[in-house]
């Protein structure tokens, strides 16, 4: 997909817009969440989740490389923040853009922000896991139904940081010829944190998913 933008605006533009939305599923309950960083509001981490610099970053670590006494003090390098630090209160979803652009002369600028920031929450979800059945592998045509060997039932929360921007500045040295820099920005980030239940206990699950990431710059002449 090619996205063709503006590069001489024929009058002065400065559009604003804000918009916030309400999920009764979501706002006004328990939000599950994890000590992360203080810039996961934008979708950055500010170093809390990098790897400790005693994991090689040029190495594959597993038991053939690494004895079992190093192994463990590898894993002991992380930080211990697996703890949920739940959220008594969700904040409703936002977003805004701001676009401005003007033409001076020859010169061309256009630029644009957007930045969107969502919570939800999922609660009482179920995840179960079967075995087949003992009796399909002898043969037997009645084996009956696949066998339950594990199930869950899991509560779900997830942030969804959507920010982005261009700035294009050009020139028209002539009718026939001009000078175009374009400059685009995205980043698609999601936190996640499950809360598992299990017949044997409870396991907390924090993550984090970094989709996409796509920054670019452009020269274009004609």
């Amino acid at each position: 997909m090619q996205v063709e933008t503006t590069e001489f605006p024929t009058r002065p533009t400065l559009n604003v817009s804000y918009s916030i939305g309400y999920n009764s599923q979501t706002q006004g309950r328990t939000f599950l969440d994890y000590p992360g960083g203080s810039r996961n509001f934008f979708g950055f981490d500010d170093g809390t989740r990098g790897l400790p610099d005693s994991i090689p970053g040029d190495q594959r670590i597993d038991r053939f490389a690494f004895s079992r006494d190093e192994l463990q003090a590898l894993g002991r390098s992380f930080a211990n923040n697996w703890e949920r630090v739940p959220r008594d209160l969700s904040r409703p979803a936002m977003s805004w853009n701001i676009v401005a652009g003007n033409t001076y002369g020859k010169l061309g600028l256009v630029g644009a922000l957007t930045f969107s920031n969502s919570m939800q929450t999922i609660f009482d979800q179920e995840r179960n896991y079967y075995l087949p059945n003992p009796q399909a592998a002898l043969g037997n045509a009645n084996a009956g139904p696949p066998v339950l060997a594990s199930e869950f039932a899991y509560d779900e929360s997830s942030e969804s940081v959507r920010p982005g921007g261009v700035l294009n500045v050009s020139c028209q040295f002539t009718p026939a010829n001009k000078l175009s820099l374009k400059n685009f920005f995205s980043r698609d980030s999601d936190d996640n944190a499950r809360w598992f239940l299990t017949q044997g206990g409870s396991t907390f699950l924090a993550y984090r998913e970094g989709r996409t990431i796509t920054v670019g710059t452009s020269f274009r002449v004609f």
